[in-house]
């Protein structure tokens, strides 16, 4: 049971730290394109862009959250542990 408990652990910790290195690569990647605060930056032009021109209702700030990750996506099964 602990050994299992630990390769959980182990799993998620290694899947935390993949997706830890995308959004850093990912920040860097948008503030090398003219974005100053990085994902920060692209969510607040996203959000007044949904604001002033909306096809749908706006979405409030306190409304948003990120996509979840679908159970059954790729790379979680392609990681080494």
């Amino acid at each position: 049971m602990s050994e299992d408990l630990g390769r959980k652990v182990a799993r998620l910790e290694s899947i935390n730290d993949y997706l830890e290195s995308e959004l850093v690569s990912l920040d860097r990647l948008l503030r090398s394109v003219g974005f100053e605060e990085g994902i920060s930056s692209v969510r607040l032009a996203s959000m007044e862009t949904l604001y002033f021109f909306p096809s749908s209702p706006p979405l409030e700030e306190e409304d948003f959250s990120f996509p979840q990750i679908p159970q059954d996506y790729d790379f979680l099964d392609d990681l080494e542990l």
